[in-house]
């Protein structure tokens, strides 16, 4: 049961990368992510309420841990949003959420929770279905220019900061007893700041907004940020940091898979390889469990 929530947060982000891309693309970054600090914050805040003094006063304990928390936030936050708009979001997510489920793997691996020719078998089938993805999307995607290259790597070092913000988060949940919707209510004041002064920064002419982009400007925080960090912060102190790094390595399979039925396209090989990707991850689970 507490598996379902890493594997319902994947399908939320598939749903929400899509709609990022089709209709939050007419939208300025800086606004998209001040709006989602913004109702982040005082959505998690409103659900702690009458825990908000107990909360930051253990928080204060371990400030540095806090600080480094919030610093990585940043990071992983802005890798997210330029990387979608300089690289196609179907190989950035593919980029991204795969380096969290290797580097999972490889903790299972050193955490002797899978023996060597499972972590072969596993790392050679998953590397191998995730190599003909990124190679089909590239030659749907052709000529690459440097931007499509700083968005790859954009979605390496976001997924590296990602799998570091789910061993930190883990941590502080074990030494300060918060739950998961205290932890996500201060984790974003850092965020929030640069967002802020991102937005403030913005031309005038980016602030006309019509009915439309108000909605938008609504539903995505909540699919992108707030539905599926709850779910995600579950996960991390339900299961643990290396079982939900594998189970957000669904991202990209369902990503491709929502794409799929939403735009009625599909490569076959693709398909195959996205669907073996997702038994790869369900193996791994399996296989540190028996």
């Amino acid at each position: 049961m507490n598996y379902l929530y890493g594997i319902t947060y994947s399908l939320i982000i598939a749903l929400g990368a899509v709609l990022v891309h089709e209709v939050g693309s007419q939208l300025p970054i800086a606004l998209i992510l001040f709006c989602s600090c913004s109702l982040a914050i005082v959505v998690f805040h409103l659900l702690n309420v009458n825990k908000i003094s107990a909360m930051y006063s253990k928080l204060w304990q371990v400030k540095s841990l806090w600080i480094v928390i919030m610093l990585v936030i940043v990071w992983m936050w802005l890798c997210s949003m330029y990387g979608y708009y300089l690289v196609h979001p179907e190989i950035f997510m593919l980029l991204y959420f795969s380096v969290n489920f290797f580097l999972g793997l490889a903790n299972k691996f050193f955490n002797k929770r899978l023996n060597t020719w499972q972590v072969i078998t596993i790392f050679c089938f998953s590397m191998g279905s995730v190599s003909l993805i990124l190679f089909k999307f590239i030659q749907t995607q052709l000529p690459l220019t440097r931007l499509n290259d700083v968005g790859m790597v954009l979605g390496i070092l976001g997924g590296i900061s990602t799998f570091v913000y789910i061993k930190l988060s883990y941590k502080l949940s074990q030494i300060t007893e918060l739950s998961s919707t205290q932890i996500l209510a201060v984790r974003f004041w850092l965020l929030f700041f640069v967002a802020l002064l991102m937005f403030v920064l913005l031309p005038k002419e980016h602030l006309i907004l019509n009915r439309d982009s108000l909605v938008a400007l609504l539903v995505i925080p909540l699919f992108t940020m707030i539905i599926p960090l709850f779910l995600v912060q579950q996960s991390i102190i339900k299961v643990g940091p290396m079982s939900t790094s594998i189970l957000i390595g669904l991202v990209p399979a369902f990503t491709y898979l929502v794409a799929a039925l939403t735009a009625h396209y599909y490569q076959w090989q693709v398909l195959l390889c996205s669907l073996l990707f997702i038994i790869m991850i369900a193996l791994t689970e399996f296989c540190s469990i028996v």
